[in-house]
């Protein structure tokens, strides 16, 4: 299902020629790396979705708000 969801912001993405597409169940990935996250929830034959698009970031910064382990997001830096 994300891949109809994510159809637009993947196809707007490509169209300023990144390597761009979705990936599992809830990301989007340009240049082999994560730059947004969604969700989706079913319920009474609708769907609520919604996303997030990760662009000009600081790993460190998002990592210290986040309050996540910055070990993570350094794991995923080339």
């Amino acid at each position: 299902m994300l891949e109809h969801f994510a159809l637009p912001s993947v196809d707007a993405l490509c169209g300023l020629d990144l390597d761009t597409c979705a990936s599992g169940c809830n990301d989007i990935i340009v240049d082999g790396r994560k730059v947004s996250g969604t969700a989706q929830r079913l319920a009474r034959g609708r769907a609520l979705h919604h996303g997030t698009l990760l662009f000009d970031s600081d790993p460190s910064l998002i990592a210290g708000v986040l309050g996540v382990d910055p070990q993570k997001f350094r794991a995923k830096r080339a």
